[in-house]
């Protein structure tokens, strides 16, 4: 069988847009030969310029004289494809957004110069219908390919006693035990724990590194596994992200574990309010944020919860692997 040579970046860290890659990776047909090359910018310790340093040191690690050559890319390090390089390329856009930029008004222009360079790739794929408009709005055809999930293991944790998994993780059974998310910069947990850390009948939950030093009960360095059954463990999630991401797989996970959710209307979050039929959570819904909760778990149905997970229940691992491998063989016969 021809091999053909396969360039994409080396997986590193376990956040939502490097998990997507670790999936993509894992589809990836057997008659590729694939090169990781180092994504420099996620070893930094200091995130200021970072992606400006990244960018001086992978463009020495780019093959950029290999004809042979296609790419899966996410990376801003596009702008120095050149057009042949462009058109062997299948790009991943996960969000765009101003706010969490590092590297100044230089990152401004890489990613000016980006969408241009989008507008050659053989294949532009976005995580949510928001960013696939968004670009299309710029002349930058598009294919939507969802975040996924492992229906299997979903439904393992599902079939789990609650109150099993609440002794598990220490949660209260008489409080309503509210997942927040991961504790880090630019999800808009401290808006959250400030509305809610006064009332005694809540316990907050978030998981991951605690950037924000809350006085809330965090979960670090968990396995996967763990950190779905302390999801399900919950009774209520909540996403309020600062920042307009793609699908928050911290929120498909809450809805396909059937919690009742309360999501913030922005970017890739609306979107999926709007496909799972979860209740938006609004500005001005923060400061009666207490009374929206117990209404939400008070009126929710087993109707709705099964509804909700059926619709994104049909986004699985089969889905995933089907849409890349053809989308990744499309590529290899140009």
């Amino acid at each position: 069988m021809k091999k053909h040579k396969l360039y994409t970046l080396k997986i590193h860290g376990i956040k939502g847009g490097r998990d997507y890659l670790r999936m993509v990776h894992q589809a990836i047909p057997e008659e590729f030969t694939v090169t990781e090359i180092t994504d420099f910018k996620r070893y930094y310790s200091k995130e200021k310029w970072r992606k400006a340093r990244h960018l001086l040191q992978i463009v020495q690690h780019i093959p950029y004289k290999d004809k042979k050559a296609f790419f899966l890319w996410d990376d801003l390090s596009l702008v120095t494809f050149s057009k042949e390089m462009l058109e062997k390329t299948i790009f991943i856009v996960h969000h765009y957004d101003p706010i969490t930029f590092d590297s100044g008004l230089v990152e401004f222009y890489l990613w000016e110069r980006l969408f241009k360079a989008l507008k050659y790739c053989y294949a532009v794929i976005c995580v949510s219908p928001y960013w696939a408009s968004f670009l299309e709005q710029k002349g930058i055809k598009t294919k939507i390919i969802y975040n996924s999930f492992d229906m299997t293991l979903i439904s393992k944790i599902t079939s789990i006693a609650k109150d099993e998994l609440k002794d598990e993780f220490n949660l209260p059974k008489d409080k309503i035990n509210v997942y927040l998310g991961k504790a880090e910069r630019f999800k808009g947990v401290e808006a959250i724990f400030e509305s809610l850390n006064k009332h005694d009948d809540l316990n907050l939950v978030t998981s991951g590194k605690n950037e924000l030093n809350l006085p809330i009960n965090n979960y670090n360095y968990l396995e996967y596994l763990d950190y779905l059954k302390l999801i399900y463990a919950c009774d209520v999630g909540i996403f309020n992200s600062e920042v307009k991401e793609g699908w928050t797989r911290c929120a498909v996970e809450a809805i396909l574990l059937r919690l009742p959710c309360l999501l913030k209307p922005i970017a890739g979050l609306e979107d999926l309010a709007d496909l799972s039929l979860q209740k938006k959570l609004q500005e001005y819904d923060i400061c009666r944020l207490h009374k929206i909760i117990v209404e939400r778990i008070e009126k929710v149905t087993e109707e709705e919860t099964t509804n909700s997970y059926n619709t994104l229940a049909k986004f699985d691992v089969e889905y995933f692997r089907k849409e890349w491998s053809c989308l990744l063989r499309q590529l290899s016969c140009i």
